[in-house]
């Protein structure tokens, strides 16, 4: 009976990382303003570690769109077209524990912009550098594109 009462309560816990409402008013913001989280399962590149791409400002939300969605299998919690801000929601294989990336786009002319990326797991502390290899995958994957 103990062993059941376990069992139940190991499936319920799974149940709802796979099934929790995402909050967008919690989620979705400018990765260089949003709060930090303090623990070591995010990474944020952003303020002065933006990256600079050298297309416009919209091809570079394309290929992020593209890049996000094809490459990782990740979906749109919200978005901002006009500041170009967007949150996506990652979640891991096995378990499903979402992870959020919320990305913004800077025009710097007409040829050149930038992007800031904020990777966060919303369950645990330690998320095994998956948010970090994350942002570095995107980034690596956009630029070879």
């Amino acid at each position: 009976m103990f062993l059941t009462i376990i069992l139940l309560l190991i499936l319920a816990v799974l149940v709802y990382i796979r099934l929790a409402p995402s909050p967008i008013e919690k989620w979705h913001g400018d990765p260089e303003k949003l709060a930090a989280t303090h623990k070591p399962n995010s990474y944020r590149l952003g303020a002065e570690k933006s990256v600079e791409f050298a297309v416009s400002a919209d091809k570079l939300a394309v290929l992020l769109n593209d890049v996000a969605l094809d490459f990782s299998g990740a979906t749109i919690l919200a978005q901002d077209p006009d500041a170009r801000i967007t949150t996506y929601i990652a979640r891991t294989k096995l378990m499903g524990y979402p992870d959020y990336i919320s990305t913004k786009i800077t025009a710097i002319d007409d040829s050149h912009a930038k992007l800031a990326i904020y990777s966060r797991s919303r369950f645990g502390r330690s998320d095994l550098g998956v948010n970090k290899k994350r942002v570095q995958a995107w980034v690596s994957t956009m630029k070879t594109r």
